[in-house]
């Protein structure tokens, strides 16, 4: 059996998961990885891209279907990048403090959900938490900071090649009351709704706390545009676009922000000289993305699976062995 421990800020067992071993023979040649891929038990993409130079980047490697896939919490990239443009502009800083509120909480991933109502946390650790243990409340106390609109702005700007699959933008909390809320038709409304209607569903939300059971957050809602929206290509963009902003003033905190949570296994991490990562997961949904930066140049992988069964993230060490097996082909 494997066993995963995690401790929390006083030293204290906080999850403590058994399950049965892992077995994984790595692939040896860029072949054998994409019959890995093919046989994963979900619809899956893989897609390596040599970005050593950003204006010309060229795919070394593709497998799956092509197209949008949901990305769940990759969408905070976007959010991040939002957050650069604000300091940018003088309308934000990285130490400015922001408030937990009940009308701000969503539901975990992440701790501030948790944190008595009147929390204050600063800029730059809510973006911290955002990344590094994809904190939703964060998330959503960054959208309230910067307004939901700037981040519609970033899908653009960060070269989303479709911005209206995301257009109006879900807050976690919109994503959790809209799919697994009381209100069943909310979850039709937005699948059929165009954009006006859309944001009207999201103006008419109720306040306060979510109101979302945990344990009904079990089906898959992304095949009813309940999710968020990109292709490889658009996370690509997406990662070059923070690397730029992080030459800035503005972004000098973001290789730190993004390099947090390598993602990566600590033996396959310390082989580069930078990782930025930020994955994503929901139920039926599961995303990876990581830019690296090493001797061999500088690359963006992207890992995105789909499935309409709810089980797919229980066990994501599949998917997480084929994107460290194509780090490894890369050297």
């Amino acid at each position: 059996m494997e066993l995963t421990l995690a401790l929390d800020a006083a030293g204290l067992i906080e999850r403590l998961f058994f399950q049965p071993a892992f077995e994984h023979t790595p692939a040896t040649s860029w072949e054998e990885l994409g019959t890995a891929v093919e046989n994963l038990p979900a619809e899956t993409t893989l897609v390596v891209t040599d970005v050593t130079d950003p204006d010309a980047p060229e795919v070394v490697f593709s497998s799956g279907e092509e197209g949008a896939f949901p990305v769940g919490s990759i969408v905070k990239l976007y959010v991040l990048g939002a957050v650069v443009d604000a300091v940018e502009a003088g309308t934000l800083t990285w130490e400015d403090t922001l408030t937990v509120t009940d009308d701000l909480k969503s539901l975990p991933s992440g701790e501030l959900q948790d944190a008595p109502s009147g929390t204050t946390v600063t800029v730059r650790e809510a973006a911290e938490a955002m990344i590094a243990i994809s904190d939703n409340t964060a998330t959503d106390m960054l959208v309230a900071a910067v307004g939901r609109e700037a981040v519609e702005t970033q899908l653009a700007e960060m070269g989303h090649h479709d911005p209206s699959l995301n257009i109006p933008l879900l807050t976690t909390r919109d994503l959790f009351v809209i799919g697994w809320g009381d209100d069943a038709t909310r979850r039709t409304t937005w699948a059929d709704g165009d954009e006006t209607v859309r944001r009207d569903l999201l103006a008419s939300l109720p306040s306060g706390l979510p109101g979302v059971d945990p344990l009904t957050v079990s089906t898959p809602v992304w095949q009813d545009g309940v999710d968020w929206f990109a292709t490889p290509e658009d996370l690509v963009a997406a990662h070059l676009a923070l690397q730029k902003k992080a030459e800035t003033p503005a972004g000098e905190p973001v290789p730190d922000i993004l390099g947090a949570n390598p993602g990566f296994a600590p033996e396959v991490a310390s082989t580069f000289d930078e990782v930025a990562f930020k994955g994503g997961s929901s139920m039926g949904v599961l995303a990876l993305s990581w830019f690296v930066s090493g001797p061999d140049g500088d690359h963006v992988l992207t890992l995105q699976a789909r499935s309409d069964q709810p089980s797919l993230t229980t066990d994501g060490r599949p998917y997480l062995a084929a994107t460290q097996d194509a780090v490894m082909l890369l050297e």
